[in-house]
């Protein structure tokens, strides 16, 4: 007859396998667009206006953007960080374009959180049928 309290040894339990990290969903936001809805004030719009026969954007003292007409074409001028920038194109939809484009590659922040009716509205109605 075996002796109770003698058992033969068997191996302990092997430690709990964590479970697999959960994928994610969603698509991650990219880190301005995070910065830009974060904050602890509330959210601001900055508007493009139109000023005479000229439109301005300018959301803050370090960045401003003018598009003027001058002898048939437009003339942009963008001051980001003390740094100035002209060009010009034939056509206002070029300029607020390219325009556009540079304050999204200098000025992302304020980008994200511009609107620019006034800008586009001789060609919007182009764009409602897409």
């Amino acid at each position: 007859m075996p002796i109770p309290y003698k058992q033969p040894w068997t191996r302990p339990d092997p430690p709990p396998v964590a479970a697999p990290a959960k994928k994610r969903t969603r698509p991650r936001k990219r880190r301005t667009q995070t910065m830009a809805e974060k904050g602890t004030e509330p959210v601001v719009l900055y508007h493009w206006q139109e000023l005479l026969d000229s439109y301005v954007f300018a959301p803050a003292p370090n960045v401003n953007a003018n598009l003027t007409e001058r002898d048939g074409s437009w003339t942009m001028v963008v001051d980001i960080d003390s740094k100035h920038y002209v060009g010009s194109r034939p056509t206002l939809e070029e300029a607020f374009k390219a325009t556009d484009r540079f304050l999204y590659l200098h000025a992302r922040t304020f980008w994200l959180r511009s609107i620019c009716h006034a800008v586009i509205a001789p060609w919007c109605s182009e764009l409602e049928g897409l």
